[in-house]
C-alpha cells in the first residue's frame, strides 16, 4: 500500500473548509463567518471572521487561518495563517489540530515538531475527527517514522473501525484489511460485507472493487448481473477502472440482463445520492490517494 503523504492532508484541509467541520463529533457551529465562507462572500467574511476569531471562537480562528492560507478576501499570509491555526488548535478544535499536525509534519516553511504533530493528530482522532482517524489508521498501518509512529496493525484497525462507525464509506478501509489479510487472517466474506456498505454509501472505488468481487465470486456469490450493475454505478461516479471494465462486462451478459442491471443501478443510486457531508470529505480523501 502506498504511504499517504502528510502534505496531502494539508491540501484537503485548505480545500474543504466547510466539510471539515462536519468531520468532528463535537458540537457543530453554524457561525456567520462559516455561512459567508460557504457563500464565497469573502469581502463580507473578512471583518466578521476576524472579529469572531479575535473574540476567541475556535472554529472561526480556524476559518480565518484558511482565509490567510488561501487568500480568501485577504492577502495570502502564511505567518498569520499559522498563528490563527495554532490559536484554534490550542483550544482543542479538532479540524485545526488535524491541519496543524499536517503542517508540523510536512510543511517545509514550519519548524518540524514530530512529537507535537503526533499528539495533535491523536487528540483530533480521539475527539471524533474523521480524517484524523483515517490518517492515523494509515499511519499505524504503514508506519510514519517522521512523526514517530511505527507499524501497529491492531491500532490501525481500531482507528479504521472508529471512522467506519460514523461514515459508511470508510468501511472501505476495513475491506482492504480483511481482503489482503493485513494484520488479520484473510476473510473474503468479512471483506465483502464491509465493501458492500462502502459501495452502498456511494464510494466509487468501493463500487468498482465490489463489481470485481461479484465477477469473481470472492466473498459473495458469483453474479454477472450484479457485477455489471456495480461497474455501471462506479463508472457513473467517475471511477476510471470501472469505465474500462464496463464495456467488457457488457459482452458477458445479454441485453435483457444489462437492462435489468441498469434498472437496479438506478434504484441504488437514488439511495446513495444524498450522502452525509463528512463521507463526501472521505471520498475526496480517497481521490487524493
Amino acid at each position: 500500500m502506498k504511504k499517504i503523504a502528510w502534505s496531502m492532508s494539508v491540501l484537503l484541509v485548505l480545500s474543504l473548509h466547510g466539510a471539515l467541520a462536519a468531520g468532528t463529533a463535537l458540537q457543530q457551529q453554524d457561525s456567520e463567518c462559516s455561512r459567508l465562507l460557504d457563500a464565497k462572500d469573502y469581502a463580507q467574511a473578512r471583518p466578521v471572521c476576524s472579529a469572531s476569531a479575535e473574540g476567541g471562537d475556535a472554529a472561526d480562528q480556524f476559518h480565518l487561518s484558511m482565509m490567510y492560507a488561501m487568500g480568501w478576501g485577504v492577502a495570502k499570509d502564511k505567518t498569520a495563517s499559522l498563528e490563527w491555526l495554532q490559536a484554534s488548535a490550542n483550544q482543542g478544535y479538532p479540524p485545526a489540530e488535524y491541519a496543524l499536525s499536517s503542517r508540523l509534519a510536512a510543511d517545509a516553511s514550519v519548524p518540524r515538531d514530530r512529537e507535537e504533530a503526533q499528539r495533535l493528530l491523536v487528540h483530533a482522532a480521539e475527539h471524533g475527527f474523521l480524517l484524523a482517524q483515517i490518517l492515523l489508521g494509515h499511519a499505524y498501518e504503514a508506519g510514519f517514522p517522521d512523526v514517530g509512529i511505527g507499524k501497529d496493525m491492531p491500532r490501525a484497525v481500531h482507528w479504521y473501525r472508529q471512522a467506519a462507525a460514523q461514515c459508511e464509506s470508510c468501511q472501505y478501509e476495513l475491506w482492504r484489511i480483511y481482503y489482503f489479510g493485513r494484520g488479520v487472517d484473510k476473510d473474503y466474506t468479512m471483506a465483502a460485507s464491509h465493501l458492500i456498505k462502502a459501495a452502498e454509501a456511494g464510494l466509487p472505488k468501493a463500487q468498482m472493487h465490489l463489481a470485481f468481487l461479484y465477477h469473481d465470486g470472492e466473498g459473495v456469490p458469483k453474479d454477472a448481473v450484479k457485477a455489471y450493475m456495480w461497474f455501471f454505478i462506479a463508472a457513473k461516479g467517475g471511477d476510471p477502472a470501472a469505465r474500462k471494465a464496463l464495456p467488457l462486462m457488457a459482452k458477458k451478459i445479454s441485453r435483457s440482463q444489462a437492462a435489468e442491471a441498469r434498472a437496479m443501478a438506478d434504484k441504488v443510486m437514488e439511495r446513495t445520492i444524498n450522502m452525509a457531508q463528512l463521507c463526501a470529505v472521505y471520498q475526496q480523501f480517497c481521490k487524493s490517494r
